[in-house]
């Protein structure tokens, strides 16, 4: 039988990660990034891997899965925002014609 704390722990990981899913699907449907910042998604792989090692320490296997499924994710996020990263250094910068001036003409 699972004790009542592994149950808890694992309908709050699943809660958390089911709350991710809306962020996941417009992720992966439209590639749009502009909600995420690299912080934040750091900051989620760090909470996410404290998780990991809190589970492995107390030898609670059960929400691993919902743990490795959520660092997942935020990789993910962070491929996507090197990519659009990339993607816009790749662009080359218009110019106005001199010191940041545009030519006037009549």
């Amino acid at each position: 039988m699972i004790a009542t704390e592994k149950v808890i722990a694992l309908c709050a990981d699943g809660i958390s990660l089911y709350s991710m899913y809306p962020q996941f699907k417009k992720l992966w449907d439209t590639g749009d990034t502009s909600s995420y910042s690299r912080a934040s998604v750091y900051l989620g792989l760090l909470a996410s891997t404290l998780w990991l090692i809190y589970y492995i320490l107390r030898k609670t296997y059960t929400p691993l899965l919902l743990v490795v499924l959520g660092i997942s994710f935020d990789f993910y996020i962070l491929y996507k925002l090197q990519t659009k990263n990339q993607e816009l250094k790749s662009y080359p910068q218009e110019s106005s014609g001199g010191a940041g001036f545009v030519e006037y003409t009549r």
